[in-house]
């Protein structure tokens, strides 16, 4: 009969290397797929300070720019910077300065 302690040993040692061949494709896959133009919904929270489920429910809502692959979401990052400008509020000075620029080239 064989020493169980040895038989534990080796499995353990058979599912370290098979740990250490997955590390090692995954760190190819990242290094090959991975876009710094891309953002996952935990990259984006942090990105523009929105909770997770603030950010599903604009995902929801068709409000945030967003692609879907499978299950997971990705948000450009530039889409994402143009989405947020657009919700820039015009202040009382850039108000004025449009009314005066109007003002001068519609002279009657």
């Amino acid at each position: 009969m064989e020493n169980p302690f040895e038989l534990i040993l080796n499995r353990l040692d058979a599912i370290e290397n098979i740990l250490k061949k997955l590390d090692n494709n995954f760190s190819d896959f990242r290094s090959t797929n991975y876009s710094p133009n891309f953002m996952t919904i935990d990259e984006l929270s942090v990105y523009i300070n929105l909770t997770r489920g603030s950010i599903y429910q604009h995902t929801w809502a068709k409000k945030i720019p967003h692609i879907k692959r499978g299950k997971k979401l990705y948000f450009e990052k530039s889409k994402i910077d143009e989405w947020m400008r657009e919700g820039t509020q015009t202040t009382v000075s850039d108000l004025h300065k449009a009314a005066d620029r109007y003002i001068q080239e519609n002279i009657l």
